[in-house]
Formats: structure tokens, sequence, C-alpha cells
């Protein structure tokens, strides 16, 4: 990398020393994979020296400089030295924020920077309710919301009347799915605000979602009336439904729950994006095949959250990304899946085209052997397809359609012994080939 790539420092203050340090790691950067533990050591004493006794200005752009070229490895003891000074409140607000944020998304690291905000909480409590509300706001717009509750407990008891951090809780035991619970600080939350208050958005959706989770009917379509939705005028046709016109597609993203997917299933996201159907404002049935969830499924109908979590591109349409909060109601069908060899590039095309096929003609099934990257014992790519059974839907139909696919020439050949099953085929074939593709049959599909 060379010099005119490399942002310089505009930090007139700093000592050529130290310039030429930060930029010498900036330099092996691009070289090694990890920087040497003493030369990172050496450019953050010198770093360190040259900000003693200087204006806060200097710090501030210091780390927005580290943070801007990726010196983490600097900046985080940095930040840490920083927090445990006695420094202004609104300067340690920003430390935090930055602390926090570098490790979540400059170094991809949630569970580290979860523990680093649990950390700073301790010392937020001595710093005052004002700046645990901060704070709470802070840890609940990154989605850490086992760690917000706490700071907004803190400052509710320190502060009864303060209808932020009643909200925040409202908020945090949502997230929990503890619905009796969020309505109790609801009903907190109204009585300070007064019965003549404007309906204020954000809490009729939230006391929408708690009427939906719970099977409310009428209070929902109230509160989806006080955020703006219409509804037609004859009730009794909606004595068990929020919403009049259904069907529209809605993209929701399902957060990953590492301590419940397979290792095996390599690098993990934390999260995944599903099409799904809206039947409600707070409620979407899954159309798509979830990859990584081990309990969501094609069919579910999901409860899913008000804030917008970006945008999925279809067609040229925009569509807003729904956070998902928790199975509503359990798909009525069941999802199984595939296995098989890909022994020539024709054979996964082939297998493309059947599956685009089925998919035009209404069936979930997809194709997720790119996602796999495996390798049967014999070397050659393990082929994997998902397909979601619904009641209406006949396996028969797709067991002659499968079939007619298999007998075609490089078209390779699928196994399941769960679908051996449903299709009155010879399990025990399927069970032996399924092992001789190196699969485990407690995979359950």
């Amino acid at each position: 990398m060379s010099d005119e790539s490399v942002p310089a420092p505009s930090i007139e203050l700093l000592s050529t020393r130290s310039q030429n340090l930060l930029m010498g790691l900036i330099q092996n950067r691009s070289q090694e994979a990890l920087l040497d533990d003493e030369q990172v050591e050496e450019a953050l004493e010198s770093l360190k020296s040259d900000l003693d006794g200087q204006a806060l200005a200097l710090l501030e752009e210091s780390l927005d400089w580290l943070r801007d070229v990726g010196l983490y490895e600097v900046s985080i003891p940095l930040l840490e030295e920083s927090w445990s000074a006695d420094l202004p409140l609104d300067f340690l607000g920003r430390v935090a924020q930055d602390w926090v944020g570098s490790v979540l998304f400059g170094l991809g690291d949630e569970s580290g920077a979860r523990e680093i905000a649990t950390h700073l909480s301790k010392r937020a409590y001595e710093l005052g309710a004002s700046f645990c509300s901060d704070l709470c706001d802070m840890w609940l717009e990154w989605g850490f919301f086992t760690e917000a509750e706490p700071l907004a407990l803190f400052v509710h008891e320190k502060q009864p009347g303060e209808v932020s951090a009643l909200f925040h809780l409202v908020i945090c035991a949502k997230m929990r799915l503890a619905w009796d619970e969020a309505q109790t600080w609801l009903k907190k939350l109204d009585a300070h605000r007064g019965h003549e208050s404007t309906p204020d958005p954000s809490i009729e959706w939230n006391r929408a979602l708690l009427a939906v989770a719970k099977h409310d009917w009428a209070q929902a379509r109230q509160a989806w009336q006080a955020v703006g939705f219409q509804f037609p005028q004859d009730s009794d046709q909606m004595a068990d439904q929020d919403y009049a016109t259904p069907g529209e597609l809605s993209p929701i993203r399902i957060k990953i729950d590492l301590d419940t997917v397979e290792a095996s299933q390599g690098e993990l996201p934390r999260s995944e994006v599903v099409w799904g159907r809206r039947i409600g404002p707070a409620r979407v049935e899954l159309s798509g095949i979830p990859y990584y969830h081990p309990t969501m499924r094609s069919g579910d109908i999901l409860l899913v959250d008000g804030v917008k979590e970006g945008s999925v591109e279809l067609n040229g349409e925009n569509y807003p990304v729904s956070p998902a909060l928790c199975i509503w109601q359990s798909s009525p069908g069941e999802t199984f899946r595939l296995y098989g060899v890909q022994k020539s590039l024709k054979a996964g095309i082939l297998l493309d085209q059947f599956v685009q096929t089925l998919g035009e003609d209404g069936w979930a099934i997809v194709n997720w052997t790119r996602m796999i990257r495996k390798e049967t014992p014999s070397q050659e790519p393990l082929i994997q397809v998902a397909l979601y059974l619904p009641p209406e839907r006949d396996i028969n139909v797709f067991h002659l359609k499968l079939n007619e696919f298999m007998t075609g020439e490089d078209a390779p050949t699928l196994y399941s012994p769960r679908y051996a099953s449903l299709t009155q085929e010879d399990v025990q074939q399927h069970e032996q080939a399924w092992l001789e593709l190196g699969l485990a049959l407690e995979e359950g599909h």
C-alpha cells in the first residue's frame, strides 16, 4: 500500500515520531494479517505521550483518525484508558460509543462488544441517571437489550416519572417476549403521560404488537388505528384479525442464535433475511425457507417488530426489512432436505433449472448447494435441496416431478430418509445412500 492510498493524520500537534509509527503500522497491515505487538505498544505509548496535557480536541481527532484507518489495536486500549479518566460526561459518552462500536462493527465481535457494554454500565451508574439514559438509548439502537434493561431500571428508580425510561422498559420486556410485563410497564407509561396526550406512533405500535401477541384483536385494531391504519366498517368480519389487506411481500430478518446452530455450517452471519407475505402490521407468514435458523420454518407466522433494518431490492423495487421477534403460529407443514452428489457442472445447472421451474409453479423449494460448500467422502460437491410441503400440497406430485427430473441425462440423484418414508420408497436404500454421502441420520431431515 502506498502512502498516497492512506489518509494522512490531520493532527498537527502529534509528534513526527508518533505519525511515523502509526503510518508504519498501516503499511505493515497491508502485508501481514496481524500487527507486531511490540510495534503496536510503541505506537500507543508515543501517542499517549503526545496527548498528555493536551486539549481533548486532540484526543478526539486522534480517535477519529484511528477508527477511520482501522487501527483498532491502538484505538481500543486508548479508549479503555480514556473511559477510566476524569473526563467530561459528554466526552465519556463518545468514548463509550466508540469503544463498543469499534469492537462490534470494526472487529465484528458481538460477544466482546456486549462484555464491554456490561463493563461500561458499572461506572455509568456512578455518572448519574441522565448518563445512564443516554447509554441505554445507545445499547437499544444496537440491539443490546439485555445490557440496556438494567440501565433503564436504574433511571426509573432514580426518576420514576421519566417516560423515556418507562418506554425503554417496555421495549426490553418485549424483546424478552415477556408480554405481561411489557404491558405493565406500558400502563405505567400511560399514567405518566396522561390520558389527554397526543398518541405517540412508537407507543401505539408497541401497544398493538403486545395485543397481537396476546390475540387481543379489539385492542390491536384500536392501537393500529391510532398509528394510522384504516379498517373496514364491518368489525364483525374482523373479530379474529387485525388487518384488512394481507398479502404484500415482506422480507424478514431472522437473528441467528450462534449457540443453537451447528458449528459445522462454517462461519455464521448475525442474521439472515427470508421472504414472507404480510398478514398484519406485526405478522408475516414465511414463504421462503430459513437456512441457518434451527426452529423457524417456511409457513411459520412470525411476530415482527416495527423498526426496519435495511431494505432488499426485488424487480427494481425496494422492500423494507422487518426484524422477527418470535414464532406467533407454527407452520402446519413440513420442511425436509434432499441430498445428492454433483458429478458435473451440467448437473448443477440442471438442478438450478429444476428448482427454478418448481418455484415458478408455486413450490417453496431452494437449492442450497452453494451455501453448504461441502464435499462427499469421494471428494465431490454435496448437493442440498430444501422443500417446504404445506398441507394443501400433494407430495406425490412432487415425487413424480422429482423422478422425472432424476431420470434425465446428467441429472443428480437426490436422497432423504424422511422423503422416502413420505413417498413409500425404500427407506433403507435412502439411509444407505445418506451414509455414503457422509451424512449423519441424526440430522432429522
